[in-house]
C-alpha cells in the first residue's frame, strides 16, 4: 500500500486499483497459459494512503545521508530487515 500510494501521490492520484489473480496448482506448471477471467480474477479499489509524513521522512534521510555524502549507523532494525530478507526462499 505504501508504494501504490507513493505512485499515485506523485501522480496526484486518490485511489489505488489492484487487479489480483488467482492461480490454480496447476497454472503454476504453465503460468503463460493462464487467462484471467470473471472467475479468477478480483479489482480492488483504495484510497491512497496519506504520503506527508513518509516524504517529509524520505527526504530529510536524502538530504542528511545522500546529499551528506555518509552512510547511517546500523541499527538493530537494519539487523530485522535484513534477517527478513534473507529468510526469504521464493519458490
Amino acid at each position: 500500500m505504501l508504494q501504490a500510494s507513493l505512485y499515485a501521490e506523485l501522480s496526484g492520484l486518490d485511489r489505488i486499483v489492484f487487479l489480483v489473480g488467482f492461480l490454480e496448482s496447476h497454472d503454476y506448471d504453465r503460468p503463460k497459459s493462464w487467462a484471467p477471467s470473471e472467475e479468477n480474477t478480483k479489482i480492488i479499489v483504495k484510497q491512497k494512503l496519506d504520503m506527508a509524513e513518509p516524504m517529509k521522512q524520505a527526504e530529510a534521510w536524502y538530504n542528511t545521508y545522500i546529499k551528506g555524502g555518509y552512510t547511517p549507523e546500523w541499527t538493530d532494525r537494519d539487523a530485522d530487515i535484513v534477517k527478513y530478507l534473507k529468510a526469504y526462499k521464493p519458490k
